[in-house]
């Protein structure tokens, strides 16, 4: 079972190539896609209790005015672990439905606000002397909340700093897993 999760993705945040406006307003109907790309560092207890680092990579869709915008996100990650014999292959597959609201403090710097619900499940395949043995959890789904800030750098550059945090087994044992990330953009 997860119990912290450490993300520091490198995101193409805000693509202006891949923004579409259908509203009448600069601020009204936008679309924002977004490729995310990341290294996150999991506690896992199988088959002992150990920290494993792997690459995750996905999409992430906005939709509305940056007031206050629907949020979706699909990211996968892979890691493979060898313990004496044992080789184990995990793969694990979030997604996220939320909502967001970005406010201007000037025009370089955004702070934004998230909430919404993270859906999770995982495949751990272990092969011990050929004999290869796949195990699927079922697909959880826990609230998150979070905040962030996003600095205009450059009229073509933005950096984004973020904390969430994902609340596991809600509402029984209330565990928390924070996610931090630290995100750079490209504005074509």
């Amino acid at each position: 079972m997860l119990k912290l999760l450490i993300l520091l993705p490198i995101t193409f945040y805000s693509l202006s190539s891949l923004a579409i406006s259908v509203g009448t307003g600069s601020s009204l109907g936008m679309l924002r896609i977004s490729p995310v790309i990341g290294y996150e560092q999991v506690q896992k207890n199988y088959p002992t209790p150990h920290t494993s680092n792997r690459l995750f990579y996905g999409l992430g869709v906005e939709v509305g005015p940056r007031a206050f915008s629907i949020e979706m996100q699909a990211t996968q990650g892979k890691d493979s672990e060898s313990y004496s014999g044992i080789e184990i292959d995990e793969t694990t597959t979030k997604l996220s439905l939320g909502l967001k609201s970005s406010m201007s403090a000037s025009s370089f710097l955004n702070f934004y606000f998230r909430t919404g619900a993270q859906g999770k499940t995982s495949e751990r395949v272990t092969t011990e002397a050929g004999v290869s043995t796949t195990e699927k959890s079922a697909f959880y789904v826990d609230p998150y909340v979070g905040t962030g800030v996003n600095i205009a750098v450059a009229n073509a550059l933005t950096m984004s700093v973020g904390l969430t945090a994902v609340f596991t087994d809600y509402p029984n044992e209330g565990k928390i897993e924070y996610q931090t990330n630290l995100g750079f953009g490209l504005r074509f």
